[in-house]
């Protein structure tokens, strides 16, 4: 899988934040991203890259990747399974046809 797919899946399952929460779901959503793009990639991209795919400096996405790093185990994992179960439900779609 590439890291692109991931952040997109990401993109797409969390909700864009409302003015009044934005900074806070912004900085969840991104640390989001970016961790989830580290660690389930079959290739590793650099934090470089997914800060040019997400459109923020790579100071920022390595800010992103500590915040990631400090969450509690138990919260990665359940968000790298969230995004997983996300991708797998994205990738093998049933046709309602078929039903």
């Amino acid at each position: 899988m590439n890291f692109q797919n991931i952040i997109d899946a990401v993109d797409r399952a969390l909700p864009a934040p409302t003015s009044g929460e934005s900074l806070a779901l912004r900085l969840q959503k991104r640390t989001v991203m970016v961790g989830a793009a580290l660690e389930m990639a079959s290739a590793r991209p650099s934090v470089k890259e997914i800060g040019d795919y997400i459109g923020i400096y790579h100071s920022t996405a390595q800010d992103h990747e500590r915040r990631w790093n400090s969450m509690p185990w138990k919260d990665r994992y359940n968000w790298l399974r969230f995004v997983e179960g996300r991708l797998a439900r994205e990738t093998h779609t049933v046709d309602a046809a078929l039903l």
